[in-house]
């Protein structure tokens, strides 16, 4: 139905048909919704019975799966209702379409009622009809009702992919979750006998990282390698992260050393990592020496990457040095955007905030004191 499609001849049939609608109708209706003219296809599905033509499951179907895409979710609970009179029965693809509906519109009560109407009158769900479920209690922040219910698809013959648990996981992550996010990798999927692919990996890692649980990190990284998986420069870089931020410098160069050896290019936020290792570690002179690194690297630091080393080297005479260096490269071009008077440090760490205190006392407020009408 691709020709059918891109002609824009969906949009005029809804309007005045073409061909016997038996024939014709279904597959509009089904080409419709494939090609996300939701709108159309409703069009089509409402006209049915001037056109006395009976919707068949096939088209309630397609028209819920549309006000799924449209999130328009009274429309899917009163095409949802009105099937009994038309002699069909929802199934599991309809209850499926209805559910992410609400979910979509932000009906979480609304889907779990139906939900439970569905098992209620005995329907079997299919994969639809779960991942939407899952979305549902992920929605409405009930993180174990979204883990039981895919710790129970199993039994009920439903085989949940990488993808069903990776969007667990993720979820999870930005939810700060981690603990939860640990127990579909680490037990739901060895219970389901599914292995974890990158995805899934990379994703728990960075729960780990956003709460600081570094060795959880590093665990989970080994097991990319034990996997004998290739970690990307994404998955590098959040094992690096969580290792920065509790100034674990050791693991954090183990990494990045690890990381140019491999196919993964360490890119900005990998030496940025490093450089908030070697700074909440103390160890200035590594932090210093890896931001000089960058430039023969030919990577260019920004605003995060002279933070860091000045964190370091704030204390050092190198520090001073290279915070005028930024200065004259304009890394922190709102720092008198409010006049000479007034020192913004919005975009500064502590380490260059007290650096350019240190300038301003020095080099403009004499200034200011001696010809206050004259800038510096």
């Amino acid at each position: 139905f691709s020709v059918f499609l891109g002609s824009g001849r969906c949009k005029r049939e809804a309007a005045g048909f073409a061909a016997p609608f038996p024939t014709f109708g279904f597959q509009a209706i089904s080409a419709c919704t494939q090609g996300q003219h939701w709108q159309q296809a409703l069009q089509l599905f409402v006209s049915m019975p001037k056109r006395t033509v009976t919707p068949n499951l096939f088209t309630f179907s397609h028209a819920t799966f549309a006000c799924e895409v449209g999130r328009l979710w009274q429309h899917a609970l009163s095409i949802l209702n009105s099937m009994p009179a038309q002699k069909s029965s929802p199934d599991a693809s309809c209850y499926a379409s209805a559910i992410g509906a609400c979910s979509e519109a932000g009906q979480s009560q609304v889907a779990m009622d139906l939900m439970s109407q569905q098992f209620n009158h005995g329907i079997v769900p299919n994969d639809t009809f779960c991942h939407r479920a899952v979305n549902v209690h992920l929605s409405a922040g009930a993180w174990q009702s979204a883990v039981a219910l895919m710790r129970s698809m199993p039994s009920q013959t439903l085989v949940p992919n990488s993808v069903n648990y990776g969007h667990l996981i993720t979820a999870f992550k930005d939810a700060s979750e981690w603990q939860l996010a640990l127990e579909v990798l680490l037990d739901l999927m060895p219970e389901a006998g599914a292995l974890p692919d990158l995805t899934n990996l990379s994703a728990a890692i960075s729960a780990c990282e956003k709460i600081g649980h570094w060795r959880f990190a590093l665990d989970l990284f080994g097991r990319i390698m034990t996997l004998r998986m290739s970690p990307d420069v994404n998955a590098y870089n959040t094992a690096i992260s969580a290792c920065a931020r509790g100034g674990h410098w050791q693991p954090a160069q183990q990494l990045l050393e690890q990381m140019m050896q491999a196919e993964a290019v360490p890119d900005v936020y990998s030496y940025n990592s490093v450089m908030q290792a070697y700074s909440r570690g103390d160890q200035w002179e590594l932090a210093l020496h890896q931001f000089s690194l960058m430039g023969e690297l030919k990577v260019n630091p920004d605003v995060i990457s002279y933070n860091a080393v000045l964190d370091a080297t704030c204390a050092r005479k190198e520090g001073y040095l290279l915070f005028r260096k930024a200065l004259s490269a304009e890394v922190y071009p709102g720092l008198l955007a409010k006049g000479y008077a007034l020192l913004d440090l919005h975009e500064l760490s502590p380490g260059p905030a007290a650096l350019a205190i240190r300038w301003w006392l020095a080099e403009i407020v004499p200034h200011l004191l001696a010809a206050p009408s004259q800038h510096p």
